[in-house]
């Protein structure tokens, strides 16, 4: 099954505090060591970088260095990008906010935010399998029919926590958000994303 080049982002704790979560960094972490356990089994090797609280700061900086892995990847090779926080779109845009994302007059610095387009672009330009999942608040807002067409139009997968109308959740009981549970759950072998007997493989 090749190398899994594999960046996962996780921010529960902004600079701005107002917008901190609970288990974004959590799930982020969570789902890195499934998927770094996988060596061996399901991938000859797995390549990655973790960005979450308590590791490599999760700064719009770090994330955007941390997207140049998938260049290395193969055409037999899987690109994941998993990113936990929240998302935001301002009408125009849809941004992820970096843990030093920060909003001057009712409009975010660009250069401390990660466009939509900057994420899209990383994984388009990525060879292989690619995957992009997106456990973000208002996911809706970037997951619209527009980029879905733009991601399908490429061969990338996209798993989303939330529609257009809907915020993703956070429940306390499961220490982690509702989609990220799912997702950890499907790699203990309760689901079969890809109908082949693999959930991202």
């Amino acid at each position: 099954h090749g190398t899994l080049y594999l960046v996962a982002v996780g921010v529960s704790q902004y600079q701005d505090a107002k917008h901190s979560l609970r288990f974004a960094a959590a799930d982020a972490k969570a789902f890195h060591k499934a998927m770094v356990a996988q060596q061996g089994q399901r991938y000859l090797k797995v390549e990655h970088r973790l960005l979450a609280d308590g590791t490599t700061r999760p700064t719009a900086a770090n994330i955007k260095q941390a997207l140049t892995l998938f260049k290395h990847a193969g055409p037999q090779d899987t690109v994941v990008l998993f990113l936990s926080g929240h998302g935001v779109y301002d009408g125009r845009d849809y941004y992820f906010l970096p843990y030093d994302a920060k909003a001057q007059r009712n409009q975010w610095q660009p250069d401390s935010v990660i466009k939509w387009d900057v994420l899209q672009e990383a994984l388009q330009e990525a060879n292989g399998r690619r995957v992009l999942l997106v456990d973000t608040c208002h996911a809706g807002s970037a997951i619209n029919p527009r980029l879905i067409k733009d991601a399908s139009d490429h061969e990338i997968i996209v798993l989303s926590a939330t529609d257009t109308y809907s915020v993703a959740q956070e429940l306390p009981e499961l220490k982690h958000g509702v989609f990220t549970h799912a997702l950890l759950k499907g790699l203990q072998g309760k689901a079969d994303l890809m109908g082949d007997d693999n959930v991202i493989s």
